[in-house]
């Protein structure tokens, strides 16, 4: 709790247990200072990486795939700016043993009542297991559909041969049941 209740003001005990043991990281600092950005203990377990690190915003950004780099500071921008009280997004970010996680990110900015400073806090969770797992989902779904297109048109091509055999039968064809 007391590395907890440092990194993140205001933390509880229960609150601080939560964070140190939960998937979901915290950061916390003044909305102004990117310097003053302080993530809870479970970071490092979390995200893959030592958040410690003198230039902290810009090793967060290194680690935020390419693809996703532009989003993610588009997003910041926003809420540092007060253009938005509030930005969210899916991103990947590449862990120190250079696998990447999928993180949802959620950035917000808050008013200190006591005090009249506004934070930045952000909350990050892993979802790579939900997104890898969609991801299945919608490869199945494409194979099925695939299954179903061929299959339709193998049916499609027996009922045309079907149908031109009977057409060219001269004598009539009459179908019963097992009735009669």
């Amino acid at each position: 709790m007391d590395q907890v209740g440092q990194r993140v003001p205001g933390a509880d005990a229960l609150g601080g247990r939560l964070l140190a043991d939960g998937p979901m990281v915290v950061c916390r600092g003044l909305l102004e200072d990117p310097s003053t950005w302080r993530f809870s203990a479970n970071a490092e377990r979390v995200l893959g990486w030592p958040v410690d690190s003198p230039d902290g915003l810009a090793t967060w950004l290194e680690r935020i795939h390419p693809d996703d780099r532009g989003g993610f500071e588009a997003a910041l921008a926003r809420v540092l700016s007060g253009e938005a009280d509030r930005a969210e997004l899916h991103m990947r970010l590449r862990q120190a043993d250079g696998d990447l996680r999928w993180i949802w990110t959620l950035l917000r900015a808050e008013r200190d009542d006591a005090t009249g400073q506004r934070y930045m806090v952000g909350y990050d969770l892993d979802v790579t297991d939900r997104v890898l797992a969609e991801e299945r989902a919608r490869r199945q779904n494409q194979e099925l559909e695939r299954r179903i297109r061929d299959r339709a048109t193998e049916l499609e091509n027996a009922n045309a041969t079907l149908r031109a055999v009977l057409e060219g039968i001269a004598d009539p064809v009459y179908v019963k049941d097992a009735d009669g």
